[in-house]
Order: C-alpha cells, then structure tokens, then sequence
C-alpha cells in the first residue's frame, strides 16, 4: 500500500513535471524510473520511522528532509554551506537522489548515474531490511503474548 501510494505520487509529479512545466530531460523514461525509485526509497525510510516510533518517527523524518535539503546541493551548493552540512550530505540519501536527477536533466557522467542508483537501492533494501525486521519482532512479541497467555487458560 505505501509503495503504491509512492509510485501513484511520483507518477503524479513527473506528470506535472514533465507535461505541465514543461521540464526538457534527454531520458524522460529514465526521469520516470529514477523518480519511481527515488520516491519507493524515501518511502522505505519513513516506514521505518513512523512504524517503530510512531509521531516522534514523523518528526525525524522532517528532521531528516530539513538535513538532507542543507547538504544536498539541492537549494544551493554545499560548498557554501558550513563544513557540518558538507561531510553529513554524502551519508544521506537525497545527496544522491539530487545527483542523479541532474544528470538526467543536465547529461552528465553515466558512471556516477549507476552509482546513484546503486546507493539508493541500497538505502531502500536497508531501511525495507529494517522495517520487515521490526514488523517480525512486533508479531512475534504479540503473537508470544497470546499463545502464553491460551496456553495458561488450557492448563488451567
């Protein structure tokens, strides 16, 4: 389900991207692509937040997207920014995500293309690692609780 809702909200911003405002890409199925793993990705990361944190996993996710807008290069360079912001962006994943997109828009090295999509992948299958592990143990945990709990009544 959130998957999907991230597919649908990607497909709905290329869309306005794209046909809307008009923006030229060279590869435009690979700006769709890219975009659809971009958005799985960012997906992935707040299911692990919000699952194993609830509101307070919202509120590092914004944190996050307020970090990963000041090193990213995304508003303005990063060399620009305080020494902090520069070290901290190569371990987030929009400083990727930002990277790629120019390339695709721009043209660029497609050997640095393959390594941002590579990366990315790579936060997604952690963060998806992750939930699916939380999830596991949540179940466990309940589904623990209640067999002790029937196999008690039955003894009794």
């Amino acid at each position: 389900m959130i998957g999907g809702m991230a597919i649908v909200q990607a497909g709905i911003a290329d869309f306005v991207l794209l046909a809307g405002l008009g923006v030229h890409t060279s590869h435009p199925l690979w700006f769709v692509l890219f975009s659809l793993l971009t958005s799985l990705v960012f997906a992935a990361i707040l299911l692990f937040f919000v699952a194993a944190m609830q509101n307070p996993g919202r509120f590092v996710g914004v944190v996050l997207l307020i970090l990963q807008l000041t090193s990213s290069s995304g508003t303005y360079p990063v060399v620009l920014s305080p020494t902090f912001f520069q070290k901290l962006g190569p371990w987030l994943p929009m400083h990727y995500t930002v990277d790629g997109f120019r390339y695709i828009i721009g043209g660029g090295n497609s050997a640095a293309m393959t390594t941002d999509i590579w990366r990315l992948t790579a936060y997604g299958v952690v963060f998806l690692v992750l939930s699916f592990a939380f999830f596991a143990v949540m179940y466990r945990r309940q589904y623990k609780g209640t067999t002790t709990g029937k196999a008690a009544a039955l003894e009794a």
